[in-house]
């Protein structure tokens, strides 16, 4: 993540640890799909959500 120009942008750290938590959450995906895929992995994963649908949030970043 470190080489993104999105991410060296920001300035918040709670805003990197946010990415950083994305990230994470879709390495595991990643691994979870290969097990599936392999049948080591017996029920069926879905990928990460940070929302429930027809909710919306916004994010407002300002830099100074």
């Amino acid at each position: 993540m470190k080489w993104n120009r999105h991410f060296n942008a920001m300035y918040a750290s709670s805003a990197q640890q946010i990415c950083n938590g994305i990230v994470e959450s879709f390495k595991s995906f990643k691994q979870l799909s290969k097990l599936f895929g392999s049948g080591e992995l017996v029920n069926k994963h879905k990928p990460p959500n940070y929302r429930k649908p027809g909710l919306f949030t916004e994010l407002l970043i300002i830099n100074y």
